[in-house]
């Protein structure tokens, strides 16, 4: 999957994506790793935001699982002129490897 190979490449260190659809193909490429049988290099990546849509509860425990050092935000209610910071709107953090269902609301009304 190309967003693998430029995490990779590139040392990327945080991803916004739109929920399931775009992290389920991520997870696939985590799993199946590259063609000479290595896995990706994933470590760079700090926090990674679903922006728009929240991720199932099982996505997000993959996430977890493959990418342990991750911060996961679900990101719902953004306005763009906030530029997506993360005290505004609603969303779960993950820091301690759990998936937690309790969403936080801040900011906005």
């Amino acid at each position: 999957m190309r967003c693998s190979k430029t995490v990779e490449r590139h040392g990327v260190n945080g991803l916004t994506i739109v929920g399931d659809s775009f992290a389920k193909p991520l997870i696939k490429a985590l799993d199946e790793g590259k063609p000479d049988g290595s896995m990706y290099d994933m470590s760079s990546i700090k926090m990674m935001n679903s922006s728009g849509v929240m991720w199932t509860t099982e996505v997000k425990q993959d996430l977890i699982d493959r990418i342990e050092q991750v911060i996961l935000i679900d990101a719902m209610g953004f306005d763009r002129r906030l530029n997506g910071h993360p005290d505004h709107g609603q969303g779960n953090a993950h820091r301690d490897g759990q998936v937690h269902e309790e969403p936080t609301r801040q900011g906005l009304q």
